[in-house]
C-alpha cells in the first residue's frame, strides 16, 4: 500500500508539472499557429491582390491599345466619307487603309463595317497569314448575331468590347485555340447613316503568358460563369469546346452566388476561397468592357494545436515534455544567435553608412582641394590671354585655358558618376551656340592628335539652326567622351564629329550627333560590355590604351536623362560610329554665327561668287569642304594631285573661265615636300592675279620658325583642323576686305562689360585665388577690397556698411567660414540688400543649398573664368537695384 501511494505521489509529481508545461506548450503553439495562419492568409490575400492588379493592368493595356486604334479608324476621313456616301473610289481607299492596318497589327483578325440593317458593307480579314478584301458577293447579313444587335443598340460613338471568345475558321474552332474579342463602335446620328465598326482581335499574346503572370491556382471566369483560365485546362472555354457543365455556376453554386454580389475591387474572403471582380477601367465614359471574376482556394496550413493532445499515453506526454524542454533550450540559443546576427547586420549597415558618408566627404574634399588650385591655373591662363601676345603665344594660352576646362570636366566626371549612382544629377536649361560648343570640342580634342597620323573633322550640316536651348555642359561632356575614345583607339586615319538635322517644329529641333573613326573597332561580344561601369572592350585594350572605363557609362546615363539613347555601329579593324538623337529647343531670336560687323561690311563683296580650288587627297575632307563652299554660294573645283592643281590654275589664267580666288591645300602634316609644292603653285600664277592660298593642317604639324618664315613667303594663312564654316568665312572675309583697304573690327577675347564705379569686397583666404580674382576685377575697372576670412569681412563691413556693391564670399576659410560670415551679415549687421555670391570649390548640391540657406544670393563654382565672373556680378547687381 505504501509502495502504491509512493508511486502514485511520484506519478503526480511528474504528471502535474508535465501537464502544466504541455498545457502551456499547447496554448503557445495554438497562438502561434493561429497567428501563422492569419499571416499566411493575409499573404495569400496580398499575393492575390497583387496578381489581380497585374492581370487587370495587362488586360487593360491590351484593350486600351485596341480601343484607341478603333477610335482612330472611326475618325479616319476615308471612313467618314464612305459612311456618308458610299462610292467605289471611297470604298477602295478604305479597303486599302484597312489592309495596311492588318499588316501593321498582326493581332487584328478582321475589320468590318456593318450598316444599320446588319449587312456587311466592307470586310477585310486575315486568312492563313494572308490579308484579303472580302468580295461584295461574299458579304453577309449579321443582323441575327447578338454582337451586331448589341452594337446597333449603342449610342453614337459608344464603344462595346465583347466577351472573350475563341477564333473560328469556316465555322470550326481553330486549334491550337486562339482567344479573340470583338471591339465595336457605333456611329451616325441619323437612322439611314447609322452603323457599327467591328474589329476582331486575337488575344493570343495575353493568354499565352498568363501562367507566368499569375499563380496557377488563380482562376479567371467570365460573366456567364465559364472558366477562361484555371489550373485544370479541361475546364477552360467549356461552352465552346463541348464541356457545358465546366462552369462555376454548376460546380460551385455557393461561390457563384457570392461572386455575383461583389460590387467592389477588394479581395473577398469567406474562409474557403478568395474571390472578387476585376473592374476594368475603360479609356472613355462611352466604353463598355466585359465583366471578369476570379477565385483562389484557401488551403489549411497543417494540423491545429488541439491535435497535440489527442494521444493521452504517458510516454507520449513525457516525450513531449522532454521535447518541449529541449525546444526551449534550442529556442534560447537560436534567439541568442539571431540576436548576434542582428547585431552583426546592424554593425555592417552602420559601417556601410559610414563608408557612404566617407565617400561623400572624400568626394567633396577632393573636389575642393583640386578645384582651388585649378581655379588659380585657369585664372592665370585667362589673364595671360589678355596680355599683348603674338598669335602663337595666344594659341598656347588659349589651349592651356581649354585644357584646364578639360581637367575640370574630368573632375566633374568623378562627381557625376557618384551623382548618377545616387540619382541626384539634374540637367541645366540655357541657350547656347551649337557651333561654338562643337568648335570648342574640336579644338580641345585636337590637342590629343600629337604623334598620330590622324585628322579630326567637323561636319556640321549647312544652314542648321545653331542657337538652341539645352544643357551645353552635359552635351559637350558627351561629345568630349566619345571623341576622346575615338582618338584613343585610332592610330591613323580620321575622327569625324557630324551633326545633322532629323526633324524640326516651330519650337524644337531634332539633331543627330555622330562620332566616327577609322580605329580598331569592336566585335559583337565586346559591344555587350562596353557600356558597363569600369568595363572596356577587353583586357588587352585596357592594358594598351588605359582608361577607367567610366566614359561610356556616364555618357549613356546622361543621354538617358535627356530622353535619348546611345547607339553604336562597329566593325573590327574598320572603325566605329557612336550616335544619338537629341531634341533641343530653338532660340527664337538666334544670333548669326558670323559677327554682325563682318556681315555688314562683306555684304556687297561676298555676294559675288568666289571660285575655290581644293587640293586634297582626303575624301572625307574634300566632301566636307565642298559642302561648306556650296553653302557659301561659292564654286569649287577639286584637284587630287599637284599636276591637277597646276593645270587648273594655268587653264583659268589663260582662258575666259573665272579665275581661282582661293586655293585650299589640305595636308595632314607640313614637310619639305609641302613647301616645294606651294612654291610651284605660287610660281605658275602671275602675281597680279594670284589667288589667296591657305594651308589646312593638323595640330601635329611643327609651327616652328621655319614654318613662320615659309608661311610669310608662300601662303596667305593657315587653318588648324578641325575647321568650322564660320572660321573659314571670317578669315577669307578679312583677307578680301584687306585687299580693298577695309578693316574688320574683331570682337575682343573677353567680355565688353565694364564694372567701373563698382566696389567689391573679395573674401578669400587663398593667395593665388586672391591675385587671380582681383586681377580679373581690375581688368574690368572695379575697385576691390580683400579680406582673408569671414571675421575680417565682418570688421570691414561694420566700419563701412554702405561702401560695397557686392561681396564675393569663399565658403571654406580659417577663423570664420563664408556660411557663418554670411549669417552674421544678414542677421547681426542687418545688411540684407547687398548681393553675396558664394565663390567655392564645393560642387555638391548640398553645399550650394547651404549657401542659399545662409542668405547668399548666388553660387559660382571654381574653377571659373572672367566671363562667368562678370556675368554673375552683373546679374546680381542688376537684381539688387
Amino acid at each position: 500500500m505504501r509502495t502504491f501511494m509512493r508511486h502514485k505521489l511520484l506519478f503526480w509529481r511528474l504528471c502535474v508539472p508535465t501537464c502544466l508545461i504541455l498545457g502551456l506548450l499547447i496554448l503557445v503553439l495554438h497562438a502561434e499557429i493561429s497567428e501563422s495562419e492569419q499571416i499566411a492568409q493575409q499573404q495569400k490575400i496580398d499575393q492575390v491582390t497583387y496578381q489581380v492588379n497585374l492581370l487587370k493592368n495587362e488586360i487593360e493595356s491590351e484593350l486600351l491599345s485596341v480601343e484607341r486604334d478603333l477610335v482612330r479608324l472611326r475618325n479616319e476621313q476615308d471612313f467618314i466619307l464612305f459612311a456618308k456616301l458610299a462610292t467605289q473610289p471611297s470604298k477602295k481607299a478604305l479597303e486599302n487603309s484597312w489592309i495596311n492596318m492588318l499588316k501593321t497589327h498582326p493581332n487584328f483578325q478582321k475589320i468590318r463595317y456593318i450598316d444599320a440593317s446588319g449587312i456587311e458593307q466592307i470586310r477585310v480579314e486575315r486568312q492563313f497569314n494572308t490579308n484579303k478584301v472580302v468580295a461584295t458577293n461574299e458579304l453577309q447579313n449579321k443582323l441575327n448575331r447578338p454582337y451586331v444587335q448589341n452594337g446597333l443598340a449603342l449610342e453614337n460613338n459608344e464603344i462595346l468590347v465583347s466577351d472573350f471568345d475563341l477564333n473560328q475558321e469556316f465555322g470550326e474552332i481553330e486549334l491550337p485555340i486562339r482567344p479573340t474579342i470583338r471591339f465595336i463602335v457605333k456611329f451616325g446620328d441619323e437612322t439611314q447613316n447609322q452603323g457599327i465598326l467591328v474589329i476582331n482581335y486575337l488575344c493570343v499574346g495575353l493568354f499565352s503568358h498568363l501562367d507566368s503572370l499569375i499563380d496557377t491556382q488563380l482562376s479567371l471566369i467570365n460573366q456567364e460563369g465559364y472558366y477562361l483560365h484555371s489550373n485544370d485546362t479541361t475546364k477552360n472555354w467549356g461552352w465552346l469546346l463541348g464541356n457545358e457543365n465546366a462552369t462555376l455556376r454548376v460546380q460551385d453554386p455557393r461561390l457563384w452566388f457570392k461572386l455575383n454580389r461583389v460590387t467592389e475591387f477588394n479581395v473577398q474572403n469567406d474562409g474557403v476561397d478568395l474571390f472578387g471582380k476585376i473592374l476594368l477601367t475603360p479609356a472613355g465614359v462611352n466604353s463598355r468592357y466585359p465583366e471578369l471574376f476570379y477565385t483562389y482556394p484557401l488551403k489549411t496550413n497543417g494540423a491545429t494545436g488541439l491535435a497535440l493532445i489527442e494521444n493521452t499515453y504517458l510516454w507520449i506526454i513525457l516525450s513531449c515534455a522532454a521535447l518541449f524542454i529541449g525546444m526551449m533550450v534550442w529556442v534560447f540559443y537560436t534567439l541568442v544567435d539571431l540576436g548576434k546576427q542582428r547585431e552583426r547586420a546592424e554593425q555592417a549597415n552602420y559601417q556601410a553608412q559610414i563608408a557612404v558618408s566617407a565617400k561623400s566627404k572624400f568626394l567633396a574634399n577632393m573636389s575642393h582641394e583640386i578645384r582651388t588650385p585649378l581655379n588659380g591655373i585657369m585664372g592665370f591662363f585667362q589673364l595671360l590671354a589678355l596680355e599683348p601676345l603674338n598669335k602663337k603665344q595666344l594659341g598656347f594660352a588659349e589651349s592651356g585655358l581649354k585644357s584646364t576646362h578639360l581637367l575640370s570636366q574630368v573632375l566633374n566626371d568623378i562627381l557625376d558618376f557618384s551623382k548618377l549612382e545616387a540619382n541626384k544629377l539634374t540637367l541645366q536649361h540655357a541657350a547656347f551656340s551649337l557651333e561654338a560648343m562643337i568648335t570648342d570640342v574640336g579644338v580641345l580634342m585636337s590637342g590629343s592628335l600629337k604623334d598620330k597620323r590622324l585628322e579630326l573633322w567637323l561636319d556640321i550640316q549647312p544652314n542648321l539652326n545653331l542657337a538652341v536651348i539645352g544643357d551645353e555642359i552635359r552635351l559637350r561632356q558627351i561629345l568630349v567622351n566619345l571623341t576622346s575614345n575615338a582618338i584613343k583607339f585610332t592610330e591613323e586615319g580620321f575622327v569625324k564629329i557630324k551633326v545633322t538635322q532629323q526633324a524640326q517644329t516651330d519650337t524644337h529641333i531634332t539633331l543627330k550627333f555622330e562620332v566616327s573613326d577609322s580605329g580598331i573597332g569592336i566585335n559583337e561580344e565586346q559591344l555587350s560590355r562596353i557600356f558597363n561601369s569600369f568595363e572596356q572592350a577587353s583586357m588587352e585594350v585596357n592594358k594598351k590604351y588605359g582608361g577607367t572605363g567610366l566614359g561610356l557609362n556616364i555618357t549613356e546615363s546622361l543621354l538617358t536623362l535627356m530622353d535619348s539613347k546611345l547607339e553604336v555601329k562597329s566593325k573590327p579593324m574598320v572603325g566605329s560610329t557612336f550616335y544619338f538623337e537629341l531634341v533641343l529647343e530653338k532660340v527664337m531670336s538666334a544670333t548669326p554665327h558670323i559677327s554682325t560687323q563682318v556681315s555688314q561690311q562683306l555684304y556687297q563683296r561676298l555676294m559675288q561668287q568666289l571660285h575655290v580650288l581644293v587640293y586634297s587627297n582626303n575624301t572625307i575632307g574634300k566632301n566636307i569642304l565642298e559642302r561648306i563652299f556650296e553653302n557659301f554660294g561659292w564654286a569649287s573645283v577639286h584637284a587630287a594631285s599637284l599636276d591637277n592643281v597646276l593645270t587648273i590654275l594655268s587653264e583659268r589664267q589663260h582662258s575666259d573661265a573665272p579665275r581661282i580666288d582661293v586655293v585650299v591645300v589640305d595636308k595632314p602634316k607640313v614637310d619639305a615636300t609641302t613647301w616645294a609644292e606651294l612654291e610651284q603653285i605660287k610660281a605658275c600664277i602671275d602675281a597680279s592675279e594670284a589667288p589667296l592660298i591657305y594651308l589646312l593642317i593638323t595640330l601635329s604639324s611643327d609651327l616652328d620658325q621655319n614654318f613662320e618664315k615659309m608661311r610669310l613667303n608662300l601662303i596667305d594663312g593657315y587653318f588648324i583642323k578641325p575647321l568650322t564654316p564660320s572660321i573659314f568665312f571670317e578669315e577669307i572675309a578679312a583677307k578680301l576686305l584687306h585687299e580693298e583697304g577695309q578693316t574688320i573690327v574683331n570682337e575682343p577675347y573677353h567680355s565688353t562689360k565694364d564694372l567701373k564705379g563698382y566696389e567689391i569686397l573679395l573674401v578669400e583666404d587663398n593667395l593665388i585665388n586672391q591675385e587671380v580674382v582681383s586681377n580679373m576685377l581690375m581688368n574690368l575697372h572695379a575697385q576691390t577690397t580683400i579680406a582673408e576670412n569671414g571675421k575680417m569681412a565682418l570688421d570691414i563691413l561694420l566700419a563701412h556698411p554702405q561702401r560695397f556693391d557686392l561681396i564675393l564670399m569663399d565658403m571654406q576659410m580659417p577663423v570664420m567660414d563664408g556660411v557663418i560670415a554670411t549669417t552674421h551679415i544678414r542677421q547681426e549687421l542687418e545688411l540684407t540688400d547687398i548681393p553675396i555670391i558664394a565663390m567655392t570649390a564645393n560642387a555638391m548640391e548640398s553645399d550650394k543649398q547651404m549657401c542659399f540657406d545662409a542668405g547668399m544670393n548666388d553660387h559660382l563654382s571654381k574653377p571659373f573664368d572672367q566671363k562667368m565672373l562678370i556675368d554673375k556680378i552683373m546679374h546680381n547687381v542688376a537684381n539688387a537695384k
